[in-house]
C-alpha cells in the first residue's frame, strides 16, 4: 500500500474506452501473480459490443484504440500514483470486418 493510504484503483479512478465506447465493466482478476503488496493489479476490461476496430496508420493493420484516463481528481502522484504496465488482449472468438467492423463476437 501506499504511505498515504490512497493509491489509485483501476477499477474506481480510471476508465477505458476501448474501440470509441466506453467499457462499463472493469473487474479485478483474483488469481496466483495479480497481487502485489495485497492489492490488485491485474484487471478484466470488458470490451463493449460497439467498440469499432480501426485501420492503423500506413501499415493498414487492423486494430482497436485503447483510451486510458483518470477520473479521480483527488489521484496524485504524491498520494498514489495510477500505473499501467501492459495490456494483454485475449480473443475469445473471430471478429469479422464487413464493411462495418464491430467486436460483437469479442469479449
Amino acid at each position: 500500500k501506499h504511505i498515504t493510504g490512497h493509491e489509485c484503483r483501476l477499477d474506481k479512478d480510471v476508465s477505458f474506452r476501448v474501440g470509441g465506447v466506453l467499457s462499463e465493466i472493469t473487474k479485478p482478476i483474483n488469481m496466483t501473480g495479480t497481487s502485489y503488496w495485497g492489492r490488485n493489479i491485474c484487471f478484466d476490461v470488458d470490451v463493449p459490443s460497439k467498440s469499432i476496430l480501426s485501420n492503423l496508420g500506413k501499415s493498414k493493420e487492423t486494430g482497436i484504440m485503447i483510451e486510458v484516463s483518470v477520473e479521480t481528481a483527488s489521484v496524485m502522484v504524491n498520494t498514489g500514483p495510477c500505473s499501467l504496465s501492459h495490456i494483454i488482449w485475449q480473443q475469445l472468438s473471430s471478429a469479422k470486418m464487413n464493411g462495418s467492423p464491430n467486436l460483437s463476437t469479442l469479449k
